[in-house]
């Protein structure tokens, strides 16, 4: 087995498309991107056999061993080590040259991440890559496992579920985020409200404390509407009200009022527009079209740029429905893609996933708190604040919470109960931006080497694992980024 013992903290590593070469192949690259139309693709035959197939799916080897062969500790065909939690350059045909760095994933089996040395006072804050460890916790592939917080409200600790590589991933390609499929295989398209029209709206006050403003409004709206305390609601249409985006429900006096507050302060009142739950990946409508583009507006910050690729779906017309590039980024809600359909929307449709990074992209990290692909921006953050949503970090809860849906949660989520017995409270795990709660600035999506033996003068966080009944020789990380508790304090430093 090739390992990496140890590495050298120092600049960006990036993996180059121009090193690829004929063979080794980077998770949405090589065989892994769709060929429709190419009467001469030559991948098939790199996973199927149309006569011989010794596995379902006519595939020739067991789905994880097959998976394993490129991608495993002795495997030559791809860049990535997903087993070892290492990153390799291409240095030829079915050949792995040096070594990279460590996967921003981590690992199945070992990881990188030197989860003992994490900084708060760093700027940025660091979590820095370490000596190679076993794992602690990781998504457990090809066997039973449970899906934590997966299922309906009093459903218990979770959902029984297999994860395979393909549950998560799209062999074949989609345009999506590390060819992420919209949703898991094992998952549930999450079902968020629909948009209510507004009858009357208007600020009730705002108050200040500990330097941060928040402002209250009295939302009216003309039907029953079926949005719920802690989730986010954007306003479209009011004139007035158009700026606040993302404002969390607080109260919810009956089926058509209810109270959201937000730190945009916007005086005024409107009785008119739209509310709708602020998805990122939600459509609220065609704004424009021509014989060049469509322009389309979202519930949320999209966190697009000029360049990327995105996959819609839901929409009528059904032309709508394909991979489009985006040729334009208006604002932070809106953006255009490059088609000559010249059609008016009949039925707006949404996202399907995540969109995926441009140009070159990063499978590796020098640090383990930064979690943004910073393709997406175009560069790497520096200061200590991240402010710069991006799709990838805008949508990724979502996606992680169609398997483990009832983990997602908005910002009162601390103090509002969810009538559920098991997670009745929960830290917020919806925020778009890099740096603030959401599924991926915790939690690695491989495997964690993260210790939680406690540190010295207690051991709280070795028995959390026994609430769900989990029973592991070594206490279970929850792929946790820091050791024991330390990632609540890479916030809170209480």
């Amino acid at each position: 087995m090739k390992r990496l013992a140890s590495l050298v903290v120092g600049s960006a590593v990036i993996l180059s498309f121009g090193m690829m070469g004929a063979a080794p192949a980077f998770a949405d690259n090589g065989p892994h991107v769709s060929t429709s139309g190419n009467m001469a693709v030559d991948r098939c035959a790199g996973c199927h056999r149309a006569h011989t197939a010794t596995n379902a799916y006519l595939l020739t080897q067991d789905e994880t061993v097959l998976c394993q062969s490129c991608h495993g500790s002795g495997g030559t065909g791809a860049s990535s080590d997903v087993m070892d939690g290492v990153g390799y350059a291409i240095s030829g045909v079915n050949t792995r040259g040096a070594t990279l760095g460590a996967l921003r994933g981590g690992g199945f089996n070992f990881a990188l991440i030197g989860s003992g040395a994490a900084s708060y006072t760093a700027s940025p804050k660091s979590v820095p890559v370490g000596t190679a460890a076993a794992t602690t916790s990781q998504h457990q592939i090809g066997v039973p496992g449970t899906a934590w917080g997966g299922g309906a409200n009093g459903s218990g600790n979770g959902t029984a579920v297999t994860l395979e590589c393909t549950s998560c991933h799209d062999p074949h390609g989609n345009g999506n985020y590390r060819i992420l499929r919209p949703v898991p295989t094992d998952g549930t398209a999450l079902a968020f409200p629909s948009p209510a029209t507004i009858s009357a709206m208007s600020q009730v006050g705002c108050t200040v404390a500990s330097g941060r403003t928040t402002c209250t409004y009295n939302v009216t709206t003309a039907a029953a509407n079926t949005f719920k305390v802690t989730q986010p609601v954007t306003f479209y249409g009011t004139t007035t009200f158009d700026g606040i985006i993302a404002a969390t429900v607080t109260t919810v006096t009956d089926a058509t009022h209810f109270v959201a507050s937000s730190s945009t302060n916007v005086a005024g009142s409107a009785t008119s527009g739209s509310v709708g739950y602020a998805d990122p990946a939600g459509i609220a409508t065609q704004t424009a079209f021509d014989a060049t583009s469509s322009t389309f507006k979202t519930w949320n910050l999209h966190g697009l740029t000029v360049g990327q690729k995105v996959v819609l779906s839901g929409f009528t017309p059904t032309g709508y429905n394909a991979i489009f590039t985006v040729s334009a980024v208006p604002s932070t809600t809106t953006f255009s893609i490059a088609t000559t359909l010249n059609a008016a929307v009949s039925a707006v449709g949404k996202i399907s996933g995540i969109p995926d990074a441009q140009g070159t992209k990063v499978y590796t990290t020098t640090n383990y708190w930064a979690q943004d692909d910073h393709n997406y921006t175009g560069t790497y953050l520096t200061g200590a604040t991240y402010t710069a949503p991006t799709a990838f970090i805008a949508n990724i809860s979502q996606w992680c919470t169609t398997c483990h849906t009832r983990l997602l949660a908005g910002s009162s989520s601390y103090k509002t109960a969810s009538g559920d017995a098991t997670f009745m409270y929960m830290h917020r795990s919806n925020n778009g931006k890099e740096g603030s709660p959401n599924c991926i600035q915790c939690h690695v999506a491989h495997g964690s080497n993260a210790s939680m033996a406690g540190d010295g003068a207690t051991s709280y966080s070795s028995t959390v694992q026994t609430e769900f009944g989990i029973n592991k020789a070594a206490p279970d990380s929850f792929l946790l980024r820091v050791d024991n508790r330390g990632t609540c304090n890479m916030c809170h430093n209480k």
